[in-house]
């Protein structure tokens, strides 16, 4: 009788007596835990989960004449699939109306009266947005709360020099955004430390 694994071996001993130790032949790489020596009849050679499936092979031939059993070894295991990430919950569309600087505070642009960004959202994540010259453009997730973005893309015109600061900032923004906070008509993105980093009102039609 050929054991595959030295826990089957174990166990099939202790289940059969001492009539399971005469002629068993422990195909095994390492020691066995707890052990420091075995007795004579034990061998050690080969790799662990191949001597399980020969051992149901050998019985099963003995036991059942022409009956194949495939080869355990050869069995992959099934591919790990990863839920679907959440529904984006603030999908829609949204017009800046405050961005922040590093120290949390308001970021000023004199030369922009009013900050004319705005920034669209897809329940499945895809997003653009735009300062009135490039556009920014992107993939995000949500989950427990949690959102991550992931490279953040804009296209390459060069425009006046207050829009394209507006536009790093906002680039900025949603390149490090990690928390959201969102209500009915307002949505707050936030860094992994809770810092505030850009503000936006819902557009309305």
């Amino acid at each position: 009788m050929t054991l595959k694994t030295l826990t089957a071996a174990l166990v099939a001993a202790s289940l059969l007596g001492t009539a399971a130790q005469a002629d068993v032949t422990i195909i095994q790489s390492g020691p066995l835990p707890g052990h420091t020596a075995l007795p004579p009849q034990f061998s050690m050679q080969g790799s662990g989960f191949g001597i399980a499936s020969a051992f149901i092979r050998d019985m099963a031939a003995s036991r059942m004449p022409g009956f194949e059993i495939p080869d355990m070894d050869a069995i992959e295991a099934p591919p790990i699939i990863a839920p679907p990430a959440d529904p984006i919950a603030f999908a829609g569309r949204w017009s800046l109306i405050e961005i922040f600087d590093a120290n949390a505070g308001t970021l000023r642009f004199p030369d922009t009266p009013t900050l004319d960004a705005s920034l669209n959202i897809t329940d499945q994540g895809g997003f653009n947005a735009s300062a009135g010259c490039n556009t920014i453009f992107g993939q995000m997730e949500q989950e427990a709360g949690l959102v991550e973005i992931g490279e953040v893309m804009a296209t390459l015109m060069a425009c006046d020099e207050p829009t394209m600061r507006l536009e790093r900032a906002l680039t900025r923004s949603l390149t490090d955004a990690a928390l959201f906070a969102h209500g009915h008509d307002r949505l707050v993105f936030l860094s992994v430390d809770g810092r505030p980093l850009a503000r936006f009102a819902a557009e309305t039609d």
